[in-house]
């Protein structure tokens, strides 16, 4: 099995994953009209899905920080502690300020109301590209900074601290959606 997974390339899982969704996203969007708690039901699972992902990027963007700080600086005993701890403070901040529901624009008369809000999926969903954005530009950020040791360092800690800030935002929004509530969520 591991020689098999091995062997596939990132836009081969990418695309796997994406005709499911976009399947998915089709059939309750044509069968959602008609039951809407189905469409309730498909929020659900794709709330808890986000919080997989999302929990599952930060601790492997965390791991991909450790790996790179050590490949960089050579010694990272010392330090991991203290890259932990970061991403550990990130994650009540993030949560603090996704406990607040996010600002609605003005909602259009014709717009249907979805469990949670509007606001709080595109701000899930928002907070997720963002985490895949750091994903994918991480390893770029470490090579433009390795000139510079303490700059480096500085980014380093401040993209964990970040990231933890973005997992812990996952969170209380997902609760308010898998809830399906519009205030403050404790």
């Amino acid at each position: 099995a591991l020689d098999f997974f091995e062997k596939l390339k990132l836009w081969e899982i990418m695309g796997f994953f994406l005709v499911l969704f976009l399947t998915r996203w089709f059939y309750v969007l044509t069968r959602g009209r008609k039951n809407p708690t189905l469409l309730h039901r498909f929020l659900k699972f794709h709330t808890l899905l986000a919080v997989f992902s999302g929990g599952l990027a930060g601790l492997s963007l965390e791991l991909v920080i450790l790996y790179s700080f050590q490949v960089y600086f050579g010694n990272i005993y010392h330090i991991t502690g203290l890259i932990i701890a970061l991403f550990m403070f990130g994650l009540p901040l993030g949560a603090l300020c996704g406990r607040r529901p996010p600002r609605r624009g003005g909602r259009r008369p014709q717009q249907k109301k979805v469990p949670g809000g509007n606001s709080s999926i595109v701000s899930l969903a928002f907070v997720l590209f963002i985490l895949g954005a750091a994903a994918f530009f991480l390893p770029y950020m470490m090579r433009w900074f390795s000139a510079n040791l303490i700059l480096h360092q500085g980014i380093i800690f401040i993209v964990t601290i970040l990231i933890g800030f973005a997992v812990g935002l996952v969170f209380p929004l997902s609760l308010r959606i898998y809830l399906g509530k519009q205030e403050k969520i404790g």
